[in-house]
């Protein structure tokens, strides 16, 4: 058998095929990718700067690392930019998060959080914890309620404290909803306040007739005459 030299090494192999011109993988795989290199100029990464010789006329990266690394800083910026606010189930700050999931501000009120869900915590401090929640509930009530004017929508009819479950928050795109002051209170927006009367009738007309806020909003006179009666 004839022995050559290989292309890339230079080290003498005994060929097992006719055109064989390296010694083995590595020298091949060598080769190919140097043939590869001298179709595209060198550039600089996009995300460590490093310059490098690419491959492919879409290889942006020197290496897997700066690939992942630059797709995860891309998804995080994103996140952060959807991400709404939301409000701390403990200390009741305003704050933003970059996963769904989290509903406490800090470390602090993360362990305050894991101490009140131990169950010989809560049998504990059962009233003081009742307490809480009803002044927490009272206060966000009463701020929705100051927000909204403090009367009907519709029919402008004034709000008591006294008959405060007469009055309810609507959302006026017919949409379903969590039914909390805090969920309301990010989502003012899409809310309006009426009386039981308005409110019954309101979905009486959207659900039945297929009338949108939009149309009662412009027969006002008309249709708040109809709900009342209704």
């Amino acid at each position: 058998m004839e022995i050559r030299n290989c292309g890339v090494c230079g080290t003498p192999f005994i060929p097992k095929q006719r055109n064989s011109k390296f010694c083995g993988r590595k020298c091949s795989h060598k080769a190919w990718y140097d043939k590869k290199r001298k179709r595209f100029k060198p550039k600089s990464c996009a995300y460590c700067g490093k310059i490098f010789t690419p491959l492919t006329a879409k290889n942006r990266f020197c290496s897997r690392k700066c690939r992942y690394k630059f797709w995860d800083e891309a998804y995080l910026k994103r996140r952060r930019l959807s991400r709404k606010p939301k409000i701390c189930t403990i200390c009741g700050a305003n704050f933003v998060s970059n996963y769904p999931n989290i509903k406490v501000c800090s470390p602090t009120c993360r362990k305050e959080r894991e101490k009140r869900r131990n169950k010989r915590w809560r049998e504990l401090n059962r009233e003081s914890i009742l307490q809480t929640d009803l002044a927490k509930y009272h206060i966000l009530r009463k701020d929705l309620v100051s927000h909204f004017g403090a009367k009907c929508y519709l029919c402008q009819r004034p709000y008591v404290e006294k008959y405060s479950k007469r009055f309810h928050f609507h959302e006026i795109h017919g949409k379903p909803h969590k039914r909390s002051f805090a969920y309301i209170k990010l989502h003012k927006q899409d809310f309006r306040f009426l009386c039981s009367k308005c409110h019954s009738g309101t979905h009486w007309a959207m659900e039945i007739l297929g009338l949108t806020w939009e149309d009662i909003i412009t027969s006002n006179a008309k249709i708040v005459s109809i709900l009342q009666m209704r």
